[in-house]
């Protein structure tokens, strides 16, 4: 778990859950087969969540909203109250207030059923998007928990590779590190007193007289004869003990006395061969030597594992991207849906006025002299809040015409990708 945990996601992502890492950790097989299809089931999920996004992104136009903002406009603007007062002059002695208050109501009515139609239907684009807000927020939420998850396969994956490279490493040091066993380089102290004492001098009964090579004898290299001794008797010459003996050692006046172990390991040396060194005339003879051709190195293919987390890899920075793009969709359209229930409300303000004001606010109608100036007021604050919901509506295409232009080149690259 210790590479595990020095292993963090791309991106400044948290942290997956180590309980979580370590299990799929141990479901790894160092197997091809195993490889390619490693974390299928999360590339799957997070490779579907990101289809919706990108489709959710585009949808839920705004062009009805607008044309049944303009219609519920033109139908409360075509009621006027001022046709309401009778015309003077001889042209109203044909007409009376009554007659004007008939026709004003039966205009009103039609008028009346296509706002509120309209009204029930901007509603129902209001529903809509709040439904999409609730379904965006959702999809935002699943895509996280999805990178997540991918994170934890690839966080696994990599520890499990880093473990795999470090593993010949370790076994390297470990058969550095053991201990060689002992060979015949070092000889006990007994072994080099056994050959030191080949070296011991033979024990000698009588005068021991140095033996050398004359001056003569060393320049010619003849061989120098033994001197022989005459014995006292007067009998044939004897040869002295140290020439018959091969293995006496002759010895000269020293002043020191002999190292039997220094002789030992003088023996025991062999003598360095001598390297004649090369002439100068050949070295400078060739001063272009013919070039040496060096094998190209094999390139190791890389692990199936590593392979499959480049694509994986890659599939969660296209995630990510969408992560903004949900966020901006949410965002340009945050203000509409209230602008549009302002609309409704106003619709359902206006009716109540009116009726009231035109006497139909009971079962039956009633002969009233209509407020002019109250259903003024009414229309005017009904255009009121259409005039805001327009502007609502207009700020929100804009932020979706700008949504727009950064999803083309989010659907051009996975176009081609696949």
């Amino acid at each position: 778990m210790g590479v595990a945990v020095s292993i963090s996601p791309p991106g400044g992502a948290p942290k997956p859950d180590p309980a979580r890492v370590a299990a799929i950790r141990y479901t790894i097989v160092d197997e091809p087969e195993t490889c390619v299809a490693f974390g299928e089931s999360a590339r799957a999920a997070l490779a579907s969540l990101n289809d919706r996004a990108l489709a959710e992104t585009r949808t839920g136009d705004l062009g009805e909203c607008r044309l049944l903002l303009d219609h519920i406009r033109d139908h409360v603007a075509g009621l006027d109250p001022a046709r309401l007062v009778p015309r003077s002059g001889l042209a109203g002695l044909f007409d009376s207030r009554s007659k004007r208050l008939k026709a004003f109501r039966a205009g009103y009515a039609s008028a009346d059923s296509a706002v509120t139609q309209a009204a029930a239907d901007i509603g129902e684009r209001v529903a809509v998007l709040a439904r999409r807000d609730t379904a965006l927020e959702t999809l935002w939420s699943e895509t996280r928990e999805a990178i997540a998850e991918l994170d934890a396969h690839i966080v696994a994956a990599r520890s499990w590779l880093a473990n795999e490279a470090v593993a010949p490493v370790m076994e390297r040091v470990a058969e550095s590190a053991a201990p060689e066993p002992a060979g015949d380089a070092l000889q006990p102290v007994e072994t080099i007193a056994e050959a030191g004492a080949e070296f011991s001098p033979a024990p000698v009964d009588g005068p021991v007289e140095a033996l050398g090579e004359t001056p003569e004898a060393a320049g010619s290299g003849a061989e120098v004869e033994p001197e022989v001794e005459a014995d006292a008797g007067g009998s044939a010459p004897v040869l002295s003990e140290a020439v018959e003996s091969p293995e006496t050692v002759v010895l000269t006046d020293v002043a020191e006395p002999v190292d039997v172990v220094e002789l030992a390991a003088e023996a025991s040396a062999e003598p360095e061969p001598e390297t004649a060194p090369e002439p100068e005339a050949e070295l400078q003879s060739d001063p272009d030597p013919e070039p040496v051709h060096t094998p190209a190195p094999v390139a190791s293919l890389p692990h199936p594992l590593e392979t499959r987390l480049t694509a994986l890899e890659a599939l969660r920075a296209t995630a990510i991207g969408r992560l903004p793009l949900l966020r901006a969709a949410q965002n340009a359209d945050c203000r509409t849906p209230t602008a549009l229930k302002q609309v409704c409300d106003g619709v359902e303000a206006w009716r109540a006025d009116w009726q009231d004001a035109l006497g139909l606010a009971g079962k039956r109608p009633k002969k009233i002299t209509p407020d002019r100036v109250r259903l003024s007021q009414a229309t005017s604050a009904l255009t009121d809040r259409i005039d805001a919901a327009g502007r609502a509506l207009s700020a929100a295409q804009g932020r979706r015409a700008e949504l727009d232009a950064r999803v083309a080149p989010a659907q051009t690259t996975i176009a081609l990708a696949a």
